[in-house]
């Protein structure tokens, strides 16, 4: 359910704002978008509160600056009832904000209260190589330069959906499959896997050396 106020502003891009979504899949999408701002909405009770990511396969290439500003994000654990073709049957119950792929994402000012899974997440579409196994890469793969800062955090990732379980990872307010460059995060007093996560008071190499090395690890 989508209960529209004001969503469109052609002199600024894409505008989603002031809006309240429920009891969907994923409350608010920007999928395969550039220069998009969801600011001011109140999405709660979905699977996933907002999704920003970017797909093969089609038109548009490109997934980048887009802002999520302002809103409040609680309580999106309903069931995944999507189409098993369809992507977002991916997403695991309980997640608040998931960026799949995309760059340069700015998230801030907003409050993530409620998400059993995760509040905010960090993954590639090369995380999910079965889903993705007949796809042709042409898009940039890899989420890089979003940063992740003046959040407010409240319960988040406290019964994560088995599926995250099942690639080892955790329930967290953040959450970082290792994928990516240059992605920051700016927290207080939130939790995290793994930790700790860059943050912009690491020099760009320490985060590119840090990025190196748990990737590393991570296929030993």
């Amino acid at each position: 359910m989508f209960s529209v106020n004001s969503v469109v502003n052609f002199t600024q891009g894409i505008v989603i704002k002031q809006n309240e979504t429920f009891a969907n899949v994923s409350g608010i999408e920007i999928e395969n978008s550039v220069d998009a701002l969801v600011e001011e909405n109140y999405t709660h009770d979905n699977t996933a509160g907002i999704l920003v990511f970017v797909l093969p396969g089609k038109t548009a290439t490109e997934g980048a600056d887009t802002r999520v500003v302002n809103n409040r994000i609680e309580n999106n654990t309903l069931k995944n009832f999507a189409r098993p073709e369809m992507t977002v049957a991916l997403v695991p119950p309980g997640t608040g904000l998931l960026i799949i792929s995309a760059d340069t994402t700015d998230v801030t000012g907003n409050t993530f209260q409620g998400n059993k899974s995760v509040a905010v997440g960090i993954v590639a579409v090369t995380d999910f190589p079965d889903f993705f196994k007949q796809a042709k890469w042409d898009i940039p793969v890899l989420p890089e330069n979003n940063h992740i800062h003046g959040n407010t955090y409240i319960n988040n990732g406290y019964d994560p959906d088995p599926v995250l379980l099942e690639v080892g990872l955790q329930g967290r307010d953040l959450l970082w499959s290792t994928a990516g460059d240059g992605n920051r995060w700016d927290e207080t007093g939130a939790t995290m896997y793994p930790e700790p996560l860059p943050t912009s008071r690491w020099p760009a190499f320490a985060r590119r050396a840090f990025w190196r090395i748990i990737n590393f690890l991570a296929h030993l």
